[in-house]
């Protein structure tokens, strides 16, 4: 049915002296009101400026972060006056923002004009990894993060290319070069690292790199020159993944590992992986059929946990970011800021992150 009803808008010529308008409208509707499905201009600009508030974090928001911010929370109970101690919700504001898909648009619509060029390599690479390289410091008793870099790929030629720059922009930093003690003398005596094949595999190629032309001989090795030496024969020395390690001479280290042989498919195919397919990985369980040093084989961290407590709280709230999220999250929460300023409370007050330290053992 046609709605007969007639607006009539009167509108003054001069807005700035007489800022007012009259609606008058005559018959009476023949329909229900419509839906507010549309959010009013006015409230659109306090759901944008909202959304401005939270910075870099609106490169990763959704309709749910949104009402997880407390920050962004804060902020509506200011705009709607709320008084209430059950906390409000967007549809508070305006019943249209119920609608989830309606509230995304306008986010992506706010982020599009804070990020112009974007937030990541949208349509072009998906699936991008961090890769950290951590120290333990003794002193205060935590993991702190030196490098953090993205990559999509996982490859033993990627961690070799990753490895180069790093060390090149280290030495660009610092004036010092990247050294390794079986190599040189002095620098890196020892690597824990996952067992990843590409991550150890990539650093043994940088060592091989390094000892291109240098016809010194091995100082455990003695019969062998550095430049013979293959990324499996450095990383005899650099990986020690010590979870199943014996430092003492097995009794009967063959026998064992015939046990395991024929113990199943699993088992056989786990030992065929760590004699076989990562060659060094039985030399950094296995003292005896290393070439590492005694005392840098017992100066080493028996397990990864002071890897794993540096990015606990990457596994919480840090996952599947956009690029530019992720950067700034490790910046600020994950590792850098919170870890420098943590490190200097510490030093200036004695006051550790927790009643019980931190161990990586």
């Amino acid at each position: 049915m046609k709605c007969t009803s007639t607006f009539y808008i009167y509108i003054p010529q001069d807005l700035t002296a007489c800022p007012h308008v009259v609606v008058i409208c005559h018959n009476t509707h023949s329909h229900p009101p419509p839906a507010p499905i549309a959010t009013p201009p006015s409230l659109v600009t306090v759901f944008s400026e909202l959304l401005h508030d939270m910075r870099w974090q609106l490169t990763d928001v959704t309709p749910r972060h949104v009402m997880l911010d407390s920050g962004f929370i804060q902020g509506l109970w200011k705009e709607l006056g709320w008084d209430s101690d059950q906390t409000p919700s967007l549809s508070d504001l305006h019943p249209s923002l119920a609608n989830l898909d309606h509230i995304r648009h306008l986010i992506n619509t706010v982020r599009l004009h804070k990020f112009p060029n974007g937030t990541d390599y949208d349509a072009r690479i998906h699936g991008w990894q961090e890769f950290e390289v951590k120290a333990w410091d003794n002193q205060h008793m935590r993991s702190v993060v030196s490098t953090r870099a993205f990559i999509t790929l996982q490859s033993a030629d990627v961690h070799f290319i990753l490895f180069c720059h790093i060390f090149e922009i280290t030495e660009a930093n610092t004036g010092t070069a990247i050294t390794f003690h079986h190599i040189d003398g002095v620098g890196f005596e020892s690597v824990v690292a996952d067992g990843h094949k590409g991550q150890g595999l990539g650093l043994g190629m940088v060592c091989v790199h390094l000892c291109r032309g240098n016809c010194i001989p091995c100082k455990y090795e003695p019969h062998c020159c550095l430049d013979d030496l293959n990324p499996y024969d450095h990383f005899r020395l650099y990986n020690p993944m010590l979870s199943l390690s014996s430092f003492e001479p097995h009794p009967d280290l063959e026998q064992t590992l015939r046990i395991i042989q024929a113990g199943g498919k699993k088992a056989k195919a786990w030992l065929k992986d760590k004699i076989e397919g990562m060659k060094f990985a039985l030399l950094a369980l296995y003292f005896p059929k290393s070439l590492m040093p005694a005392d840098f084989w017992k100066a080493c961290p028996t397990t990864t946990n002071g890897n794993e407590q540096a990015h606990c709280s990457i596994n919480h709230d840090s996952v599947h970011l956009t690029l530019l999220g992720g950067v700034m999250q490790g910046r600020d929460y994950d590792y850098d800021e919170r870890a420098a300023s943590s490190i200097d409370i510490h030093q200036t007050h004695g006051i550790n992150t927790h009643d019980r330290g931190s161990t990586h053992t």
